[in-house]
């Protein structure tokens, strides 16, 4: 199994059929099939491998919304680094105390690295779950507490402010009409990054005055909780052209037609005569190393927004700026739960976090009282 001899004791004997019919049930299960095995001792290596083997699996289920597979193989990366070949059963607490110091000197900050030791937990964890790592091991992880704001040598990150709608509008002429499209339905709707990239015409309701945009998966699916965003008079003015020349079951803000846009663009702008130097389609790769896809994901519309702020000349902005932009906008003017439910969060303090205190109303408010 997977290149590997597995011994099932001798041959016809009772044991051995009942071996053979626990290692395929385990197999199907998707679990280990050297599980219960107390006696096997695998290496923190062998256990990373199989527990990400495992992770691919259970978290592919939530589609393109999840990046907890890629957050874990940067996690396990120190942890490799200092104790790829020790023993997991004699992983003990100064070990991983020992691996969050590298991550600390790696340049992480506090916070990532608190999510990354809590990662690294959940591989034990897991290793319990399966008979790879005695329970001891966990439950000395569990002992290990969370770095504390001032109370380590980890930086601390500025929280992410909105962007300016003066900063934005400046970068929308250094986008295709596509990106363009999608930052400024991003903004009016105040929706999730990866929630802009899998629009697609199927997920609309139009029936209503005020449009919803349910999608095909999101952040908080895997917790039985609906994510409806809804499209006012702004937003339905950007997707409706968009909605129409689109396929029902495609994504309408697509890689592959933001750069025929840039093609076209720079074909318009040519001075030189098609008759001189290279027509359109001559120079093309039959086989482009990176073709475009049919669909951006959360990094590569971050990436593509960060070149137009350097066509532009203005700071860099993130995507997500632009929904900590919407919810400050709506808490202003229409308070926190309206904010609340517009960003389809299940907890207000969750909120609090991506929409910016109205600091004029309080200085107003000083003004009166104090």
């Amino acid at each position: 199994m997977r290149g590997r001899r597995v011994y099932l004791g001798a041959f016809d004997a009772p044991e051995s059929h009942e071996a053979y019919a626990r290692t395929i049930a385990e197999w199907s299960a998707g679990r280990s099939f050297a599980a219960g095995r107390a006696s096997e001792r695998i290496t923190v290596t062998e256990l990373v491998v199989r527990f990400l083997d495992y992770a691919d699996r259970y978290y592919g289920t939530e589609g393109p919304t999840t990046k907890e597979p890629l957050m874990f193989r940067l996690a396990a990366r120190p942890l490799l680094r200092l104790y790829g070949r020790t023993e997991a059963g004699s992983f003990a607490p100064s070990c991983l105390h020992t691996v969050r110091e590298e991550m600390i000197r790696t340049g992480w900050a506090r916070k990532y690295v608190n999510q990354q030791a809590g990662r690294l937990k959940r591989v034990f964890k897991w290793g319990v779950t399966e008979g790879l790592v005695p329970p001891s091991v966990w439950h000395g992880l569990t002992a290990v507490e969370g770095l504390k704001r001032g109370r380590c040598d980890a930086r601390e990150t500025d929280p992410i402010p909105p962007v300016s709608d003066d900063v934005v509008n400046t970068t929308l002429p250094h986008l295709t009409p596509t990106l363009r499209a999608m930052v400024q339905f991003h903004r009016h709707t105040g929706c999730r990054p990866q929630e802009a990239c899998l629009l697609r015409p199927c997920d609309v309701d139009r029936s209503g005055a005020v449009w919803t945009y349910r999608p095909m998966t999101h952040k908080t699916a895997h917790h039985g909780h609906e994510r409806v965003i809804h499209v006012g008079p702004k937003g339905q003015e950007i997707l409706r052209p968009l909605l129409l020349r689109t396929e029902p079951t495609a994504f309408v803000f697509t890689p592959q037609r933001s750069e025929q846009e840039r093609r076209d663009a720079v074909h318009a702008a040519r001075t030189t005569p098609e008759s001189c130097g290279n027509r359109p389609g001559t120079n093309r790769k039959k086989r482009p190393s990176k073709a475009p896809g049919d669909r951006w994901d959360s990094r590569s519309y971050a990436k593509a927004i960060q070149a137009a702020c350097e066509r532009a000349g203005v700071p860099h902005w993130s995507p997500n700026q632009l929904r900590h932009a919407f919810a400050t906008e709506i808490r202003r003017l229409h308070g926190l739960e309206a904010a609340q439910v517009l960003l389809g969060h299940a907890r207000a303090d969750v909120t609090q976090v991506y929409a910016e205190r109205d600091h004029a109303k309080a200085a107003a408010v000083a003004a009166l009282v104090g």
